[in-house]
């Protein structure tokens, strides 16, 4: 590891605190670091915390803005003795498991960050190990030490006692400018941003990173340990989103596994309103991370040229290169999709037995076209999405294994019922055909919601399928077709923007009292915080020769709903004075 970055290299304790430590009587190892990740989290302070909730809570209407004081105090009961114009950090101690965290408080004022601090909360003095530098904490954070030098706090948990022997995640505290552990932001402030995260890996230890990650008891079981099932949530969707989560965790641990270097930075502009975040992520050489991220954006795509509308509620452009990883995780979480629609074809339709086999054969047939497609080490498509009076005009389409497998999903769904309404030919833009499919009762309201009819339209090529829907859906697909030309890669291989509060006023509009709490509240709170129309926001991904880079912009919509949901967490959960 590149220990310097960390701000404060690991070492153990050495002979120039063996006095101290036998008068303490109590001897002081370090834990080994062992080959995961070293990565630490850092923000410019606690006072530009305080300026960016008030901020946020400025959004928000009159009423809620009465909870800024609320929330304010019940900050302040954290800050007595923090320097607030110091950077706090937390390192994220990633090896052995279970990860823990070494955490870093600026100190201003011993005296006071005790007595009207940590005493007030529960933390309490157990024992002084080294007089006035080192400290046994006891009460609700025990077994915890506490080093105090060159105005931090660094807080590190017991692993390990047995006897006068104790083992921790302690580091030398340096001083500011010195290797200090708010040094790294100096470099981050100066950019402009007010936080930021950076980890990096060793060259090798690759297999030594998938067991701490992958194997029994692993990082990956543990994260997922904490997704439990909903009560209102039903068994096959639950199970649906813990392999999608799953699958995800899959990303993650490649990264964590096989990436050299992650850089995330971010700031909320206080002027423009925005949120803003910049990530980098370089990989170990001739890793399988490595190759993937060469490849990204590498496919042929019709639809890189199309044009983006100006205000999209959605807009996707996709060009993504799946190795064998991607494509076993995607047609996993696509066949329990399968499995979900044919439960709920045969346990909840009121179909007859013709029509329900039907609809069965033709979500098999879906996934079988899906399954040929992403075998194929690709996932190429496009959505554009935008208002058309009271409701929205869209346009998708995905290249696929071969399109003709489309119209045999078609004609099964002819035999699916007389109010899912099949139509053959209703268009003909250069070589796409196109047809019409009126939709399922189980998506037809939040689609009509949306673009105002039941009707989608299909159109079908050789090597990919369109879909539109909405006031003006023939015009805006025979557009889109004709502006579709074959480019030879694109840098950036995922782009999406849009707005929430299309999307969160349709399901509230359809679900409404069905919506169980806490989802009720923030689809209100998400509606409410949209009605500016200023709730963009923006995601890209791209290549930079070998790395990749991203970036996210929020817009103050966003903002606003955090505000608003800060605001109703203030009022219904912290106690008036």
């Amino acid at each position: 590891m590149n220990h310097v970055l960390f701000g404060a290299p690991r070492i153990i304790i050495g002979s120039s605190l063996a006095l101290w430590m036998c008068l303490g009587s109590i001897a002081f190892g370090q834990w080994s670091t062992g080959p995961a990740p070293e990565v630490y989290l850092i923000h410019q302070g606690a006072a530009e915390v305080l300026s960016d909730l008030k901020v946020v809570m400025d959004l928000t209407a009159p009423e809620e803005q009465k909870q800024y004081k609320k929330l304010l105090d019940h900050l302040e009961l954290t800050l007595p003795g923090v320097d607030r114009d110091r950077p706090l950090r937390t390192d994220l101690l990633l090896n052995p498991k279970p990860y823990r965290m070494r955490t870093w408080i600026p100190v201003s004022n011993e005296r006071t960050f005790w007595r009207n601090n940590l005493m007030p909360n529960g933390i309490g003095q157990q024992a002084q190990v080294i007089p006035g530098l080192i400290y046994k904490l006891s009460g609700n954070v025990y077994p915890y030490f506490l080093w105090l030098e060159h105005g931090y706090g660094q807080f590190v948990e017991v692993h390990q006692e047995d006897g006068d022997q104790v083992v921790t995640d302690f580091v030398a505290i340096k001083p500011a400018g010195q290797g200090g552990p708010g040094d790294p932001m100096n470099a981050l402030a100066a950019k402009g941003y007010e936080f930021g995260l950076e980890g990096t890996n060793k060259p090798g230890h690759i297999e030594d990173r998938e067991k701490l990650f992958f194997g029994p008891d692993g990082h990956k079981e543990s994260i997922l340990a904490t997704h439990r099932k909903l009560k209102t949530e039903e068994q096959d969707l639950y199970d649906l989103n813990h392999l999608a989560f799953s699958v995800q965790l899959d990303e993650v641990g490649r990264i964590f596994t096989q990436g050299q270097h992650l850089v995330v930075n971010g700031l909320l502009d206080e002027d423009r309103k925005q949120g803003i975040m910049d990530a980098k992520l370089v990989a170990l050489p001739g890793t399988p991370l490595q190759a993937s991220m060469e490849s990204m954006g590498s496919k042929t795509t019709r639809f890189a040229t199309i044009p983006r509308s100006a205000e999209p509620v959605l807009s996707l452009r996709m060009n993504l290169f799946l190795d064998e990883m991607r494509q076993r995780g995607y047609l996993a979480i696509l066949d329990q999709l399968r499995k979900v629609a044919i439960n709920g074809i045969n346990t909840k339709s009121q179909r007859t037995a013709a029509q329900k086999t039907a609809l069965v054969t033709a979500a098999n047939q879906m996934y079988g076209l899906a399954q040929k497609t992403l075998s194929a080490g690709s996932a190429i498509g496009m959505i554009e999405m935008q208002p058309d009076g009271q409701y929205h005009t869209a346009v998708a389409a995905m290249q696929v294994a071969n399109g003709q497998d489309a119209m045999e999903i078609l004609k099964t769904l002819q035999g699916a019922g007389s109010d899912l309404e099949v139509k053959f030919d209703v268009a003909k833009f250069g070589d796409v055909s196109v047809h019409s499919y009126d939709l399922d009762s189980s998506v037809r309201e939040t689609y009509k919601a949306l673009v105002g009819t039941n009707t989608i339209y299909v159109g079908i090529e050789a090597n990919a399928v369109w879909l539109a829907g909405g006031p003006n859906a023939l015009k805006a697909l025979e557009t889109a077709i004709g502006q579709a030309q074959p480019t030879q890669g694109t840098e950036e291989f995922l782009s999406i923007a849009g707005r929430f509060g299309p999307w969160f006023a349709a399901r509230q509009k359809v679900q409404g009292d069905k919506l169980v709490e806490p989802f009720r509240t923030q689809h209100r709170l998400a509606v409410e915080a949209a009605q500016p129309g200023d709730d963009r926001f923006n995601l890209s991904l791209k290549r930079d020769g070998q790395d990749l880079l991203a970036k996210v912009n929020l817009d103050s919509g966003v903002l606003r709903w955090l505000g608003k949901s800060l605001a109703h967490m203030a009022k219904e959960q912290i106690p008036e004075k």
